[in-house]
């Protein structure tokens, strides 16, 4: 079964119709939509998200990507996730062969879409033209959700930045695989890099607050395994917490 999660503030003028040409595009059956609305002050918006969803989750303040996917995926009935962009349009076939790759490598966790502009290591699985080891994600990404219980949840250090690229690297230090598709395209349709927006200021602010937290945690996963768990406590591989070293003022 195949979950289908989607967040949304505004952007009516995109969001419904990517949403329907992804399904439509998918080349597999997508059972179950679930939405959550972070603070959209357009009628039209909350309005297409309580239809479509066969969930809807409507926030009166912004949480964020993270939080609302976390929640998301807990009400998810699907194996198999997709963590979707509202904006990024993909190409005919991209679930189908997601799960062709899945299905041939069960240490594949993260299968994302990019085309020709990822760079990274060239790999075939499944009979499909793939990319290794490139850095972060490209937007709509498909997850096994019965990987959560060893890799956590995605981190909430900010609303909108690098908490994909957090959950990569927490891929990388399981042992597991993040490969993106190269012959499937991402074309991210509502990219406002550069304009003077409130959406492009919003998204440049948490990026800058989330820089030291993504450096911070990076070197913690490289170095000894370590991820976050759902409650954002430090957690080992092995499941066990991470106790913090108490200050002893210097005594024993």
């Amino acid at each position: 079964m195949i979950s289908y999660l989607l967040t949304t503030i505004n952007r009516f003028d995109i969001t419904p119709s990517v949403t329907l040409k992804n399904k439509s595009r998918a080349g597999h059956y997508i059972r179950e939509f679930i939405i959550t609305d972070n603070a959209s002050d357009d009628a039209r918006i909350i309005r297409w998200g309580g239809m479509a969803g066969h969930k809807f989750i409507r926030n009166d303040i912004n949480v964020g990507n993270p939080q609302s996917f976390n929640k998301m995926m807990d009400l998810a009935h699907g194996d198999l996730i997709v963590i979707a962009g509202n904006d990024i349009l993909l190409e005919r076939n991209w679930l189908l062969q997601a799960i062709k790759v899945m299905n041939a490598d069960p240490k594949v966790a993260i299968v994302g879409f990019g085309g020709e502009g990822v760079e990274g290591v060239d790999v075939e699985i499944g009979g499909v033209h793939c990319v290794r080891n490139p850095i972060g994600t490209t937007g709509t990404w498909v997850i096994r959700k019965s990987n959560l219980k060893k890799l956590g949840y995605f981190a909430t250090f900010s609303k909108y930045g690098y908490w994909d690229g957090d959950y990569c690297n927490r891929v990388r230090a399981a042992g597991m695989k993040d490969v993106y598709i190269k012959d499937i395209n991402a074309d991210h349709l509502g990219a406002d890099h550069g304009e003077d927006t409130r959406y492009r200021k919003m998204k440049d602010v948490e990026a800058k607050r989330a820089w030291p937290h993504i450096k911070d945690l990076a070197s913690r996963y490289t170095a000894t395994a370590h991820y976050l768990s759902k409650d954002n406590k430090l957690i080992n591989i092995s499941g066990k917490a991470v106790r913090s070293k108490k200050k002893t003022n210097g005594k024993k």
